[in-house]
């Protein structure tokens, strides 16, 4: 736990073993850690940091959504090809609904009340009505479907399929498809921008993001950060985003600038200005995980 305010170390808490998702319930001042390796919940009080429950989940949870209209938890579980529910009250699973194959990533539609399973086995996503807690829908995707974003003004999802180099766009009330966006080698994130409309892609292989409009469902722009960019957030204060480069070890900082019409005419390019902290590396042939992505795709 960091102090917001001094960027000091308040404390550190002992969850379950290999951590990997947290989400916050914003109802009840709670923090939930997915523990891969335990198979489990573990639920730390956002007053006291201290643990006040564990709850069983199924084996290798992997991600996990809070939905508050309901106050629930929903949470991956990779290894058993389901989705856990939890009750944001009692902290108890409610349910257990079985969806794809290896379901790696969640996203939270509170237009419709829906939330989407990234499955990157069986190469699809799952669509679970969040009142009834109940599959209502599967749709197929590209290969190895890695990362999801919510448009909550167009009300679509975006899924960054890794391995097509594509992106699934699927319409938030039919359930349908409604395209197919190409993008750089390899998307493995993506984050929405509110303030323009916009989906940013990062393309772990090709070392760029891509800039897709929400509306429009088109490519506007595509630059280069570091050496596999694997992780965005989104700072709504300066309507600027920060992406990691896992393998330049650096941080990518994307200022949406704004021109005016006549000032737009002049430029050859859309007015994005990426800022790299530190300067990543020249050679991006070191990088292994282009050996490791054509070992998966043998798998």
């Amino acid at each position: 736990m960091i102090d917001g305010s001094t960027d000091s170390l308040i404390t550190v808490v002992e969850v379950g073993e290999r951590p990997t998702a947290l989400v916050f319930n914003q109802n009840n001042n709670k923090i939930y850690a997915a523990n891969s390796y335990s198979s489990n919940v573990t639920i730390i009080d956002g007053e006291s940091n201290e643990v006040i429950n564990t709850v069983q989940a199924g084996l290798g949870p992997g991600d996990l959504v809070y939905n508050y209209l309901n106050n629930k938890l929903y949470c991956s579980n990779e290894g058993s090809d389901n989705v856990s529910v939890i009750d944001g009250t009692t902290d108890s699973v409610i349910i257990t609904i079985s969806i794809g194959r290896w379901p790696h990533v969640l996203v939270f539609n509170p237009t419709n009340n829906k939330i989407y399973s990234a499955n990157i086995n069986s190469q699809d996503v799952s669509i679970i009505d969040a009142t009834a807690d109940s599959l209502i829908a599967t749709i197929p995707t590209g290969n190895y479907p890695r990362a999801a974003v919510y448009n909550s003004i167009n009300n679509k999802v975006y899924i960054a399929n890794c391995y097509s180099d594509n992106i699934t766009v699927i319409d938030g009330t039919t359930n349908t498809i409604i395209t197919t966006i190409m993008v750089g080698d390899g998307p493995c994130a993506l984050v929405y921008d509110p303030t323009y409309n916009e989906v940013y892609c990062a393309n772990g292989y090709s070392h760029n993001i891509s800039v897709i409009n929400g509306e429009t469902n088109e490519v506007i722009a595509t630059f280069g950060v570091g050496i596999n960019p694997n992780a965005f957030t989104y700072n709504a204060l300066q309507n600027r985003i920060y992406v990691s480069n896992s393998g330049s070890s650096s941080i990518s900082v994307i200022r949406h600038e704004v021109v005016g019409i006549e000032d737009r005419q002049k430029l050859d390019t859309f007015p994005f200005t990426p800022e790299i902290y530190p300067n990543p590396a020249k050679d991006v042939d070191a990088c292994p995980l282009s050996v490791t992505r054509e070992r998966n795709k043998n798998l």
